[in-house]
């Protein structure tokens, strides 16, 4: 039956891996804002790169971003999760 299959569609995506660091491939955390620009009034934030240690990560990763967020504060995001942003 398969042999008479037509084909009718195909999609391909990517996964975005955080980089790879000396204490190894950590969540991707912290504002958007200098990055996209200001469009409105609200902050963006990034909480990404969990892969397959998401479900060690997404509790720390969640409960720093929080405290962030609430405060308006990145600098309460340890340094080793916003390293991405550095040139």
């Amino acid at each position: 039956g398969i042999t008479k299959w037509k084909f009718v569609l195909a999609r391909a995506g990517i996964r975005a891996m955080p980089p790879l660091t000396a204490n190894g491939s950590l969540p991707l955390l912290g504002c958007l804002n200098d990055v996209i620009g200001k469009r409105s009034n609200c902050s963006f934030w990034l909480v990404g790169g969990l892969g397959a240690r998401g479900l060690l990560f997404h509790g720390l990763a969640g409960k720093l971003t929080a405290k962030a967020v609430i405060s308006c504060d990145e600098n309460l995001i340890p340094p080793e999760f916003t390293c991405w942003k550095e040139p």
